[in-house]
């Protein structure tokens, strides 16, 4: 029972020992958590600035791009007032480019077709100068022969003078038309390289900005891939700390059930040696009184014959038996045996009953004894088991704490992979 009792008391102390321990694993992971919680949300915040800096820059650019957007629009704007400015060119003004060069060549292709009207006007008008010179030339070789007709004559001479004005005034008109349609060719012309130059500049801008894009897409993967490898170097670190602390722990318990095991198997040694010696001194003492039982006998078989020799003295003959049996009695088994006058052989008869019994006795505390060596053994057995359940518990206990272990890691990689995103 104390030995139960002592076991009872060894396993509620380890057993209160793996619950402190596993206390404290609980609040060294708590610590962890908190620390990795803490780094975490300073590599977020890390990132929310660079990522509040990248947009930043964005809006600038999206700025930048917007003022390039409306200086596009005024030379636009002035391209469409130039184009209200030509007589020819339609006052309509488009925003596609596409469709300003279309209206371009189409006024350009007008102000060719007025132009070649222009020319053919002129050459009738040439023409026709030419034949009113033709017929001038033959009203002045015949002037002198018809003097009666030099008042019409002269009338016509004015109008085909007013004829040459005019044909004159329209020449002038279709070489100023022709200046003016130059003008504007050369004027569309510069348009058409004015929008060719601001479509380059804003391709150039685009490309510039989507240069700038990726590099700030790299510079933000960089940053991205810079807090994964820190996260993963973290729980790393955390992973080997965690493991020297299991294993430095693990060694320990190891150390202290093999304390005990060695403990226990010396005390059970000591119990078994401590029952081996008891039945030992007991067969011993039995010996003993066997001797003794032989030597009463030998004594009795001595008194009998000396009965046989004389009635006299048989009396103090049985008397001296009887005391030295006695004796012999009290030293082989520690009892004191009451005897009667009654005959030397009934008296040999229970002196002999009462060695048997005391030998019976003797067997009977050797069985004992080996019975409680039996049941120390039970109990150094039992013993050895609650130890190794002890240590199951213990191992289910670590087992628990590496699966709150690897818990954790799980938590800190998302929350490594939701701040990469």
């Amino acid at each position: 029972a104390i030995v139960a009792v002592a076991a009872a008391a060894v396993a509620a102390a380890a057993a209160a020992a793996a619950a402190s321990r596993a206390a404290a694993l609980e609040a060294e992971l708590a610590s962890t958590r908190a620390e990795a919680a803490a780094k975490l949300s300073a590599v977020e915040e890390s990132a929310n600035v660079r990522v509040a800096s990248v947009e930043q820059k964005l809006a600038g650019a999206e700025q930048k791009l917007a003022e390039t957007a409306t200086k596009l629009a005024e030379a636009q704007k002035q391209a469409a007032t130039l184009e209200q400015a030509g007589a020819i060119v339609s006052q309509a003004a488009e925003t596609s480019v596409a469709t300003s060069t279309a209206e371009f060549e189409a006024k350009l292709n007008a102000a060719e077709a007025t132009a070649e009207k222009m020319r053919k006007a002129a050459a009738h008008w040439k023409r026709q100068h030419e034949v009113l010179k033709e017929v001038h030339t033959k009203l002045k070789e015949e002037s002198a022969a018809l003097a009666t007709a030099s008042a019409a004559r002269g009338a016509r001479d004015a109008a085909e003078a007013d004829d040459v004005d005019a044909a004159g005034s329209l020449q002038e008109r279709v070489q100023a038309l022709e200046l003016e349609l130059e003008r504007e060719k050369a004027e569309a012309r510069r348009l058409v390289a004015v929008l060719a130059e601001t479509e380059k500049e804003r391709a150039s801008e685009k490309e510039s900005e989507r240069e700038r894009e990726v590099e700030r897409a790299e510079e933000r993967d960089a940053l991205i891939e810079q807090a994964r490898a820190e996260a993963a170097r973290e729980a790393q670190e955390l992973a080997k700390r965690e493991k020297a602390e299991d294993d430095a722990t693990a060694q320990m318990k190891a150390w202290e059930d093999e304390e005990k095991m060695e403990a226990l198997q010396e005390d059970a040694k000591e119990k078994v040696a401590f029952a081996e010696r008891r039945a030992a001194d007991a067969t011993k003492r039995a010996n003993q009184a066997q001797a003794k039982c032989q030597a009463a006998e030998k004594k009795l078989a001595e008194m009998e014959k000396q009965a046989a020799e004389g009635k006299g003295a048989c009396g103090s003959t049985v008397s001296q038996a009887t005391e030295a049996c006695v004796a012999t009695s009290s030293q082989a088994t520690e009892a004191t045996v009451v005897t009667s006058n009654v005959e030397t052989s009934t008296y040999a008869d229970g002196a002999r009953d009462e060695i048997e019994t005391k030998l019976k006795a003797a067997e009977a505390t050797a069985d004992k004894l080996r019975k409680a060596a039996a049941h120390w053994k039970r109990q150094h057995e039992l013993l050895k088991l609650a130890i190794e359940e002890k240590s199951n518990d213990a191992g289910e206990a670590e087992a628990s704490t590496n699966m709150s272990t690897a818990g954790l890691k799980e938590k800190g990689e998302s929350a490594a992979v939701a701040a990469a995103a």
